[in-house]
C-alpha cells in the first residue's frame, strides 16, 4: 500500500427527463457536500449538470424520436478537481464546436435559453468531447475549491 486513497467517485443511470434530472441533483448534491466540496464548486457542478442533461433532453433525440437516450453520469472527485463524465446514444454533438450565443441588440429581441453550452465552456477548467461506437462522452472538469 502506499497510502493515497482512491478518487471518491459516483457513478448513476438516468433517463433524460426532468424527473431523472431532479433525482440525479439530489443524489450528487448529497454526495458533494458529504465529500467536503466548496458550496460554490457544488453549485457549479450542479449547474453544468443540467445544462448537459437537458441539452440530451431537448436535442439528443434520434431523427425524431420523441424518446430520449439515457445519461449514464461518472462524477469523479480529485483533490483539487470534480470531474464529470456523462455518455448517451443520442445525436452526435461536440459543445466546443458550437456557435457563441449571439448578444440580442435589445431587451425586446433577448429570448430565454440558449445559453447551456456558453455556461459548460466559462465554468468549467476543461471540456472534452468524443464519439465512440455510437456514444457521446462528455467530459467536464471543474475546480474543486
Amino acid at each position: 500500500m502506499n497510502g493515497v486513497a482512491a478518487p471518491a467517485r459516483l457513478e448513476l443511470d438516468l433517463p433524460a427527463t426532468p424527473r431523472g434530472l431532479a433525482q440525479a441533483l439530489e443524489v450528487v448534491d448529497a454526495f458533494l457536500r458529504r465529500e467536503g466540496v466548496a458550496p460554490g464548486a457544488q453549485g457549479r457542478v450542479l449547474l453544468l449538470l443540467e445544462e448537459a442533461v437537458m441539452n440530451v433532453a431537448m436535442h439528443g433525440g434520434l431523427d425524431g424520436e420523441t424518446q430520449r437516450p439515457a445519461v449514464q453520469l461518472a462524477l469523479t472527485l480529485g483533490p483539487d478537481t470534480v470531474a464529470l463524465q456523462l455518455e448517451d446514444e443520442g445525436i452526435p454533438f461536440d459543445p466546443r464546436q458550437a456557435p457563441p450565443p449571439q448578444r440580442p441588440g435589445t431587451l425586446d429581441e433577448a429570448t430565454p435559453g440558449g445559453l447551456g453550452v456558453h455556461l459548460i465552456r466559462s465554468f468549467a477548467r476543461s471540456v472534452d468531447y468524443e464519439r465512440r461506437e455510437g456514444r457521446n462522452r462528455l467530459t467536464l472538469v471543474l475546480d474543486r475549491g
